[in-house]
């Protein structure tokens, strides 16, 4: 199977059912509020409570930096998918996790990857946001990211399918647990 082959997007509504995307007042509440944000990435920016709990690791095909709860989620993401489509595990490349920054494009957002609980993907190279296709191998992938609660990127007003993030429920469920 050819997994970086761009396909269509599954039709809208369809994906993400039962989850939403991190709101930025839910991430705030639990970690607290970014220092000055540009749109390069600088550590120091990040809330104090993410720098707490910011781990580097190897979660299966790559290292990724983050909080621990979400390196959690990659990791068993990452070894669920390898023992289905070990093809497809062999074939995933990232631009990473954790980043202080704002969102591309806007000059006062916190991007979720300041709070280092989202993931940019891609199959051989990362796929292109707002082209509005997928790669194949990000539709499989997905299926794996939404069994643990992960929103996908591929829904936002400006198509992102490279990007998985941790969903507002999720998010919650981890204060709840004592996780953050």
């Amino acid at each position: 199977m050819n997994y970086a082959q761009l396909v269509r997007l599954p039709a809208p509504g369809s994906i993400n059912t039962g989850v939403s995307p991190a709101r930025v007042s839910t991430q705030i509440q639990i970690f607290g509020k970014p220092g000055r944000l540009t749109q390069d990435c600088k550590e120091t920016s990040a809330p104090a409570k993410v720098r707490e709990l910011l781990e580097t690791r190897d979660v299966g095909p790559f290292r990724l930096r983050g909080v621990k709860p979400w390196l959690d989620v990659c990791e068993k993401v990452y070894a669920e998918v390898k023992k289905d489509h070990p093809e497809l595990y062999s074939q995933l490349v990232t631009a990473g996790c954790f980043c202080a920054r704002l969102v591309r494009g806007s000059a006062t957002q916190p991007s979720n990857h300041t709070f280092g609980t989202a993931t940019d993907h891609g199959v051989k190279v990362i796929d292109r946001r707002g082209d509005g296709k997928v790669q194949r191998g990000l539709l499989v992938l997905y299926s794996y990211f939404k069994k643990h609660k992960a929103y996908w990127g591929a829904e936002y007003r400006i198509e992102d399918a490279m990007h998985f993030e941790a969903s507002n429920e999720l998010l919650i469920d981890w204060k709840r647990r004592g996780l953050v």
